[in-house]
């Protein structure tokens, strides 16, 4: 089996990591390692992390381990978790984030076969999530032709949730680095790698399921602040390689922003 790296970073997420660490060991046709970086956590994050690593000491398929960041922030984290990380493959999973349990299998195959560097999956917002549905689909029988390769949307929106990606970390080499960003830190790095002509892919299959709401940055109060940051990190790569039409792109996000947050929500969980 692959050996995949999944990476998760922690702020006081006692309630949730449990829940995270299950749902990476529940992950089919792989074999894990798990790197948690701790981000300055002042609740029990770190001694249920603890208690997992030592539960899980012996597993020949899953291992756990413990990271403690001295640089706060969420790209210091994320950098600081990667130089650990002796993987090809990294998967990103937030704390309260899921996935189902082939997605990590379906997107490795997906990566071998289009050479991609980067590939990311639907995101499902409705709860309960099904976590071992049945897809219809698997190992050697995947619906090829849903994935997109994503380059050329990427200056117009984030086509990939964080959580959704695997990485090919000896395909991206040193270009693999989050900018040191307080927000949109993926969305600063999806750029990056499109200009340094990186494939990146996208799978609409519903495969990785989100808490809509809880910590959701384009759905909390500072929206519009989101916003304006997003539209701002756009609009840096477009004028510095001058592809000044994908300016008018931008437009929407903004008019969405101003929108109620009910009803916002309401929207998306109808069109996910």
């Amino acid at each position: 089996m692959i050996k995949v790296a999944i990476l998760t970073t922690v702020r006081n997420e006692e309630a949730n990591i449990g829940n995270c660490i299950f749902n990476v060991i529940q992950q089919e046709g792989i074999s894990t390692v798990h790197y948690i970086v701790d981000d300055g956590s002042t609740d029990n994050t770190i001694e249920v992390v603890t208690n997992y690593v030592e539960r899980y000491a012996d597993d020949p398929n899953h291992s756990i381990i413990l990271l403690c960041n001295t640089n706060p922030g969420r790209a210091n984290a994320l950098n600081f978790g990667i130089t650990h990380i002796k993987e090809r493959y990294i998967a990103i999973l937030d704390a309260d984030d899921s996935w189902h349990v082939n997605k990590s299998a379906i997107q490795l195959e997906l990566m071998q076969k289009f050479d991609l560097s980067v590939v990311g999956t639907g995101v499902e917002f409705r709860e309960p999530f099904e976590t071992t549905r049945d897809l219809g689909y698997g190992h050697g029988n995947l619906p090829l032709h849903h994935l997109k390769i994503v380059n050329d949307n990427i200056l117009r929106y984030n086509p990939l949730a964080h959580s959704s990606v695997i990485i090919d970390a000896y395909l991206l080499k040193e270009s693999l680095i989050y900018p040191d960003r307080k927000s949109q830190v993926d969305y600063g790095l999806w750029l990056s790698l499109y200009f340094k002509g990186f494939r990146i892919g996208h799978f609409p299959d519903k495969l990785c399921f989100r808490k809509i709401g809880r910590g959701q940055s384009f759905e909390s109060r500072n929206h519009l602040k989101y916003a304006y940051n997003s539209v701002k990190l756009q609009w840096k790569y477009i004028f510095l390689h001058k592809k000044f039409l994908y300016c008018f792109y931008s437009m929407p996000r903004i008019i969405w922003a101003v929108m109620p947050q009910s009803f916002r929500i309401s929207l998306r969980k109808k069109w996910r």
